[in-house]
């Protein structure tokens, strides 16, 4: 399948996942840790079947992996939180301009040429979401939901980037390296969960379900 066509299915399935976070009445770090567990199981249990389990990664590679696991559990944290004070539609919309920011650091970090058609694209960006969204926001708490949702962009942001600079990351097999880093966000989700004070022990099987089906 053509990479470009992926990118635009995982999006569509991504942009649909406030419709389901919205639903659970459970703690937003809990909603994350379950998510970054199940998707870690999932996809050991593809790299058992095709036994890409017994690849081996270098350990400076794989605690880069680990923290930038707990950076997307953070992120998670931020967007899902973000869908709790405003529209869901609103917040996805504000996260994806993430690509802007990804742009940007590439051509001051990188050196990458920062072409005509890049600046166009990032200011058709910019204006479709003014366009579509407006510049009325609504929800619980308008404001913060739109600052949680542009950290929750700028912090993916970053994490691309670094995965983007990191050459030696783009040895490493694709379902070996995520595993990796839903390892990572579980672990530090569990723990701002129990920071918190909150009992990961109450969770229904609807709760689990969804969560399984968006994952």
């Amino acid at each position: 399948m053509n990479p470009k066509i992926k990118i635009v299915i995982s999006m569509l399935i991504y942009g649909s996942l406030g419709l389901f976070v919205t639903q659970l009445a459970i703690p937003t770090a809990e909603i994350v840790f379950v998510r970054a567990a199940l998707g870690c199981l999932a996809l050991f249990l593809v790299l058992l079947a095709s036994g890409k389990n017994k690849e081996k990664v270098p350990v400076g590679s794989f605690i880069v992996l680990l923290i930038l696991g707990a950076l997307i559990g953070i992120n998670w944290l931020l967007l899902f939180d973000a869908y709790k004070y405003t529209y869901v539609s609103t917040a996805t919309l504000i996260y994806y301009i993430q690509p802007i920011f990804v742009i940007l650091l590439s051509a001051l970090f990188l050196k990458e040429k920062l072409t005509s058609r890049k600046i166009v694209g990032v200011v058709f960006a910019i204006v479709g979401m003014i366009l579509i969204n407006g510049i009325k926001l609504g929800g619980a708490d308008p404001k913060r939901g739109f600052i949680l949702s542009l950290w929750a962009a700028i912090l993916y942001a970053i994490i691309v980037f670094i995965n983007k600079a990191n050459k030696k990351l783009a040895k490493i097999d694709g379902l070996v390296l995520t595993d990796i880093q839903m390892f990572g966000a579980a672990v530090v989700m569990a723990i701002v969960s129990n920071q918190s004070g909150i009992p990961l022990n109450h969770l229904n099987f609807k709760s689990i379900k969804l969560l399984e089906e968006n994952k």
